[in-house]
C-alpha cells in the first residue's frame, strides 16, 4: 500500500467499517489503534466506549480514552474484523493512527524508498 511521509512521520489511508476512508499515521510503536472523536462520532461509535476506558502514554503524557471495537479497518489489501480501537485525539491533521492492535496481525516492512507498506499475513516459526 502507497504510504506518504507527513513532518517525519508515515501516513496511510485506511479504510474505517467498509465506509469511510481516512489518514492514519503508521505507528509500531503504538500498542493501540487510535480514532479522532470527530471520525468516531461519524462512524456511529458509542462515545462512552463498548470496552471500557483505557490509560495511555502519549508523547503529551498519561492520558485516558474510550475503548471500543471498528466491525473493519482495511488497509490496502490487508482487512481485519472487530478491530480493538482508542477513540482519543491524534494530533493535527491526522485521522488516527495504525497501531499493533492492527499492525500485529500480520507481517509489516516500510520500503522508504518506494513509499510503501507491504503488509503479509503472519507465519507462525
Amino acid at each position: 500500500m502507497p504510504v506518504e511521509s507527513a513532518r517525519g512521520v508515515w501516513v496511510a489511508s485506511v479504510v474505517l467499517n467498509g465506509q469511510r476512508t481516512a489518514r492514519f499515521i503508521v505507528d509500531t510503536g503504538s500498542s493501540f489503534t487510535i480514532v479522532a472523536p470527530g471520525l468516531a462520532t461519524a462512524l456511529g461509535l458509542p462515545a462512552a466506549g463498548t470496552l471500557g476506558v483505557i490509560e495511555l502514554q502519549t508523547l503529551a503524557g498519561h492520558t485516558i480514552g474510550a475503548a471500543t471495537t471498528l466491525s473493519s479497518l482495511r488497509v490496502g489489501a490487508a482487512e481485519l474484523r472487530d478491530v480493538p480501537v482508542v477513540v482519543h485525539d491524534p494530533g493535527p491533521e491526522i485521522d488516527g493512527i495504525l497501531g499493533n492492535s492492527f499492525l500485529a496481525h500480520d507481517r509489516f516492512t516500510l520500503d522508504a524508498d518506494r513509499r510503501q507498506v507491504h503488509l503479509r499475513p503472519a507465519v507462525l516459526d
